[in-house]
Order: structure tokens, then sequence, then C-alpha cells
């Protein structure tokens, strides 16, 4: 036997598996129903359940850098969108900047159509599920709520917040409206 033979003779192609064509095909059809569950509610007699999940966008301040006493700013409008299912909803402000900016900070929430949501500090912004003293948000698979928010600086804020900036972070977190929320012992 030649050299080029004895090579040939021992050479592989490709990386070996331990994968049996059998265990290939059972594999590949998981993935091919697991794709279909995903965009077939009902298969096969049994009902498949998409996860729940909500979507938040806007909200942004713009220009709130150099802030002063009495400025009144409306963020741009918020859209929450529910996806996968009924839901019910809480949104949230994470705000950053300085503790003396942030305490003089006061924010409103109201729906499209007005109705207020919200009306306090904008640390504590906290609208729907788990929102204590709120009604609850609810949203149909497939729709969206649009919110305005407006935050006003107070007057009797120091000089000390002039020219400080704030950023908002919104976090928003859903569950199916089947299920109920859990309210701490006292302040139901």
């Amino acid at each position: 036997m030649s050299n080029a033979q004895s090579a040939a003779a021992t050479r592989t192609h490709g990386p070996r598996s331990s994968v049996t064509l059998s265990g290939l095909a059972f594999g590949l059809t998981l993935l091919a129903l697991t794709a279909l569950a995903q965009v077939t509610p009902v298969f096969a007699g049994f009902a498949v359940e998409a996860p729940i999940s909500v979507t938040v966008t806007g909200g942004e301040l713009g220009e709130a850098a150099g802030l002063m006493p009495g400025d009144r700013i409306t963020l741009t409008p918020i859209v929450i969108e529910a996806r996968g299912g009924d839901m019910l909803y809480a949104l949230h402000a994470d705000v950053l900047g300085p503790d003396q900016l942030i305490r003089q900070v006061h924010a409103t929430a109201r729906t499209a159509d007005g109705a207020l949501l919200y009306d306090g500090p904008l640390a504590r912004l906290s609208i729907g599920a788990g929102a204590i003293g709120f009604p609850e948000r609810r949203l149909a698979a497939g729709t969206a709520e649009r919110l305005s928010v407006t935050i006003v600086v107070s007057l009797d804020a120091g000089n000390e917040i002039q020219g400080a900036a704030l950023a908002v972070t919104w976090r928003a977190d859903a569950i199916a409206s089947g299920q109920t929320t859990k309210v701490p012992a006292g302040q139901d």
C-alpha cells in the first residue's frame, strides 16, 4: 500500500457524531412540533399556551438636563403592548439623578382618554398590578394602551438642583389575566 493509499484509508471526513439517524429524525420532529405549537394555539387536541409578555416603548424625557424649579415636562407617550395572551400589567419608573432633585419631582400618569392612573412622587411611580390603591391594568392579547406622563419640578426646589439631569427607565411586569396577584397582608 502506498503512502497516498494509506493516508486515504485513515482520513476522516469531518467530526464524528454519536447521534443515530433515528435520534436525529426524532430531534428534528420535536423541533418542528415546537415551532408549530408556538404559532398554532391548538394542536392535536392539546391547548398550547404561549408565554405572556409585555413591551414598553416611549417615555423618554427628551432634554431633561438643566432642570429648574417649576419646570414641567411631558414625556413622549408610553405604549404598553400585550403579547401572547390577555394579561394584567404593572409599570414602574426607575429614576436616576441627584437625590435632591428626585425628591422634588412630582409625576402624573393618565390614559389616552384622560383617566388618572398615578399622582405622586416620580420615584414611586407604579401603575397596575401590585400598585396598592390603583386599579389593575388589563390588556387583551394583541392590544396596546397609550399613557401620558407629566413631571413637574417643585417650586420649592433649591438652587442645588439647577442644571441637574434625570433619567427614567421604565420596567414592566405582566401575568396572565387568569392568575391572581398577591397583595401583602393588611393592604387589601
